[in-house]
């Protein structure tokens, strides 16, 4: 298989010595030259077939060479369809409203990963997701000059396998390794066949040293419980399951459905609501998915504790750095994640209410201003610290901002990263009210989403056709909708150029290291 100027060529058919099969240079070229010897000649043996037609060719002298032409065992059209399954002719949805998908022909194709060029492989999309919950451990052994084991791709797989709950633990666990055999293509394991083997065995060693001492200790604490208590729930079990006790969810978001109404909920109050870019990407397919919702007509989006979100997490961009990330690299993918959540809020159709139980920082403080109506606590402020960190405007702020907060106000957001009250958020009509919590405590943010929520329900329960209100809020939002598409992109290639000085990541790796002040 080879790429030419016309496009992808595979060869079919080959001539080839009948008497020196295993050490023909015509047969034996290309990527196969440095096949492992008995690979290969199993190659010849179960990989090709005679083609019957016979043919002769001239060797070095002239002389004619009796010749026989051989074909890959599996037909050239069978192994072009193992490469690539085809959705060029992709046919209509055919299960319901809201799902793009044909599950009868094409249920594996995911619509998000859809290209230019109509051909896929499912096996990635849906493997890779899963790789941080995979609990054995794993030995990657890639050959240096494979195209599929770049270094990139080799420090996506290492900073990601087995790191989950539920995985292994990871390459800092010692769970997950890699090696790299010099020389050697994606083929790897057919050509260094005795190179593989001493790396699996030396790893296989390590491996049963430590299973074997896993079990011991698993055996060793089971031996000695008596025999009736193998049998039951420990003695201690339901002293901490109390009458009535409430399990808190660790779940980061949380979506909740109250009739036409969803509830969306940050939900990290260790982090102040901080979010980490798996957040931000899942916060993306959640709106998307309320957007297809057709009973959904309102979104209500809050946060649990004293702060409605403090920014992104910006330690999370140096959690995997010692297995090979690189930072700017990470900033960049925080760019795309940025572009993709902001065009989603940009253009979601509903009706979009933000509950700001508190202050709320950088890139979610730029995103709320997408929203339709702003209820706030009394102790919430807005802080866009991005002049400070060297970073553009985000969330097309460099617009909203402007057209919510005006031209003064705007400017010193966020150019001057200055901090903006409660009162001056209500002054300036940024917010449409401030709502206080039956308890009066910044951290209640429980009394303060329901006292939200009445007022909602209050608003537009007694409206006849819901409908209507959305109809009403795309005519609002459609003259500013493509500025602000255009903002987003022009926002993220500032940020890229700022990425590419370098400046970004000396501030934010001062600020995680303690050497910087933050704003808060």
């Amino acid at each position: 298989m080879r790429y030419g100027k016309e496009g992808l060529k595979i060869r079919s058919i080959w001539a080839a010595d009948p008497a020196h099969q295993a050490e023909s240079n015509i047969i034996n070229g290309g990527r196969l030259g440095i096949d492992h010897r008995r690979v290969f000649a199993h190659f010849v043996k179960y990989g090709l077939r005679d083609v019957l037609a016979k043919s002769e060719i001239s060797d070095e002298n002239g002389r004619p060479n009796k010749t026989t032409l051989v074909r890959l065992t599996t037909p050239l059209v069978q192994e072009l369809a193992s490469f690539a399954r085809p959705y060029h002719n992709l046919p209509a949805p055919d299960v319901g409203v809201g799902d793009p998908r044909n599950r009868l022909t094409h249920p594996d194709l995911d619509p998000e990963a859809l290209t230019s060029l109509p051909f896929y492989r499912p096996e990635i999309t849906e493997l890779f997701p899963r790789l941080p919950y995979l609990r054995p451990s794993v030995l990657y052994i890639f050959g240096s000059e494979s195209h599929m084991s770049l270094p990139e791709l080799r420090s996506d797989k290492l900073r990601t396998t087995g790191i989950a709950t539920g995985g292994s633990g990871g390459a800092a666990a010692g769970r997950v390794r890699e090696v790299v055999m010099q020389g050697f293509s994606h083929q790897v394991p057919f050509e260094a066949v005795d190179g593989c083997a001493e790396e699996i065995s030396r790893w296989l060693a390590c491996e049963s040293r430590r299973w074997y001492r896993e079990e011991q200790t698993l055996h060793d604490g089971w031996g000695k419980l008596h025999v009736s208590d193998q049998m039951t729930i420990d003695k201690d079990w339901k002293a901490h399951i109390r009458r009535g006790h409430r399990v808190k969810s660790n779940l980061p978001i949380i979506v909740r459905l109250q009739g036409h109404i969803a509830v969306v909920t940050l939900n990290r109050p260790d982090k102040l609501n901080a979010l980490d870019q798996d957040n931000y990407d899942q916060l993306g397919k959640i709106f998307r998915h309320l957007e297809k919702t057709p009973d959904v007509t309102i979104t209500v989006l809050t946060g649990t504790g004293r702060y409605f979100s403090a920014g992104t997490d910006v330690g999370s961009a140096f959690r995997n750095r010692p297995y090979g990330t690189d930072m700017r690299r990470n900033m960049s993918g925080t760019l795309f994640n940025n572009l993709d959540l902001t065009h989603t809020l940009v253009n979601f159709s509903k009706i979009l209410i933000v509950a700001l139980n508190g202050p709320v920082v950088g890139f979610p403080a730029a995103l709320i201003a997408q929203a339709d109506f702003i209820y706030a606590a009394p102790h919430t402020f807005l802080l866009t610290p991005f002049s400070s960190l060297g970073v553009a405007a985000e969330g097309a702020a460099s617009r909203s901002f402007v057209q919510r907060l005006g031209l003064s106000k705007a400017n010193e957001a966020l150019i001057m990263s200055k901090r903006i009250s409660c009162e001056e958020l209500v002054a300036c009509g940024f917010v449409n009210g401030v709502v206080t919590s039956p308890s009066g405590k910044p951290d209640d943010s429980v009394g303060f989403l329901k006292q939200v929520l009445d007022e909602v329900h209050r608003r537009f329960d007694s409206l006849a056709a819901r409908s209507c209100v959305v109809g009403i809020k795309n005519l609002i939002r459609k003259p500013e909708r493509m500025i602000n598409v255009q903002q987003n992109c022009l926002e993220v290639f500032a940020g890229l150029d700022m990425v590419a000085t370098g400046v970004p990541e000396q501030h934010v790796q001062a600020l995680v290291e303690g050497q910087k002040k933050h704003k808060l």
